[in-house]
């Protein structure tokens, strides 16, 4: 078989000539994942030039339109062969999957293009379209210390339990469960949205461990430090990289949150396609932290409590991160966040669950639905405080996004928990 692809911003064409067999079949498979990571969502195959379609070509052509169909995207076959077209037929696909026109014509120059048609927010290496839904902004509560748990043992006593029902989110140090005894051992870093939890223990394996809402039985976790807030977002963010990017750096996205939501600080969610990421996570409990390691430590003591990624890691995966991003905060909120740039102006705290790659829809998508998805599909591969790293030469640099949807929600007021 030959198979060529012409591919214009979410629109692709996949033209096919030859034997569409067994072998074949698996290069369509795996040429239509490759659009699917490159931002199409609208993909046609034209079949004008197949002589024979097997049954592992269907099979290929009716999974992957499902797979389109669930991104709110479409697969269709255009000018099928008559031999392509009896086979389709007798499968039973031709009413959903033959559209009877000519392939969409792509020149080679046009270069990519919106697919919204929204106004359209060009950044130096990302391009983004921000809908708005509300003015409405969210109240953001602040638990246990402001520095970090490395300058000495956790307090239990400063620990909290808080469940995470719909439209709750958060991040920070934790443990699933309730009892402050039981969860001290195991803190770790820790994200929540939307009725999900996941963290990564910091005893046994480091595999980490998620737990979902349950009829009327939301999530709850120990906190040992973090931030959390409830409601609805005011506005939805669509982002994909400019054509001569290769990746949209977070420090780029955060600051275009701040500026879009018109205020200095905005809480935020998002589900992208991943360049790679750059964090650090605990590797063991803050709580069993000596106290004389505060002041004292060095690299190597540092490193035998937290684990860093030594050069940008997971590199076409799908992560889901939250957090909280500000320009010049004030306290109380700055203690918990750490700067995102290098001119201090910038500041965030983000933390990431990892999954294997599954494409982003790029069309309005409800949230809830989008990380029910995720879990779903797959187990999260890691959790990671996302950190930006300007050590000049040695520097790890910092997440780079290639496309995804994120939603903001102005941050009204800050609440420390006692």
């Amino acid at each position: 078989m030959r198979l060529s692809t012409a591919h214009d911003g979410p629109v692709a064409v996949v033209r096919l000539s030859g034997r569409l067999d067994g072998e074949s079949a698996r290069h369509l498979s795996d040429t239509i994942e490759d659009l699917l990571r490159e931002g199409a969502r609208s993909i046609e195959i034209d079949m004008s030039g197949v002589e024979y379609l097997s049954s592992a070509g269907i099979r290929v052509l009716a999974h992957k339109s499902e797979d389109l169909a669930a991104l709110r995207g479409s697969l269709h076959v255009v000018t099928p062969s008559p031999e392509a077209r009896a086979t389709i037929e007798a499968a039973g696909l031709s009413a959903g999957l033959v559209r009877e026109d000519t392939p969409t014509r792509i020149s080679s120059g046009s270069g990519r293009f919106t697919h919204w048609g929204l106004p359209t927010i060009e950044a130096r290496y990302g391009s983004y379209e921000v809908s708005r839904y509300s003015d409405d902004g969210v109240v953001c509560r602040l638990y246990g210390p402001a520095q970090s748990l490395l300058r000495g043992p956790a307090d239990p006593t400063a620990c909290r339990a808080v469940a995470f029902g719909a439209r709750s989110f958060g991040i920070g140090i934790g443990a699933i469960g309730t009892r402050v005894e039981d969860a001290t051992p195991r803190l770790g870093e820790l994200i929540a949205a939307e009725g999900v939890v996941t963290y990564l223990p910091t005893e046994g394996t480091r595999t980490p461990d998620y737990m979902l809402s349950y009829a009327n039985l939301p999530p709850k976790a120990v906190l040992a430090s973090g931030l959390v807030w409830e409601g609805l977002f005011s506005d939805l963010m669509r982002f994909s990289t400019q054509p001569d990017s290769d990746q949209v750096p977070l420090t780029e996205l955060a600051e275009v949150c701040v500026e879009m939501s018109g205020t200095e600080a905005v809480a935020i969610a998002l589900v992208a396609e991943m360049k790679s990421l750059v964090g650090a996570s605990l590797r063991r409990s803050p709580a069993l932290i000596p106290a004389n390691l505060a002041g004292d430590a060095d690299v190597a003591q540092i490193r035998e409590w937290l684990s860093f990624t030594p050069e940008p890691a997971y590199a076409g995966s799908t992560a889901l991160i939250v957090g909280v991003v500000a320009r010049r905060p004030t306290a109380p909120l700055a203690g918990h966040l750490r700067p995102l740039d290098r001119d201090g102006v910038l500041f965030g705290h983000l933390h990431a669950a990892v999954f294997p790659y599954l494409p982003v829809p790029q069309r309005t998508v409800m949230l809830p639905a989008l990380i029910g998805r995720l879990f779903e599909e797959s187990a999260p591969r890691d959790v990671l405080h996302l950190v930006y790293d300007d050590r000049g030469a040695d520097a790890v640099g910092e997440t780079g996004l290639l496309r995804g949807v994120c939603w903001m929600a102005r941050i009204t007021s800050v609440e420390s928990v006692p």
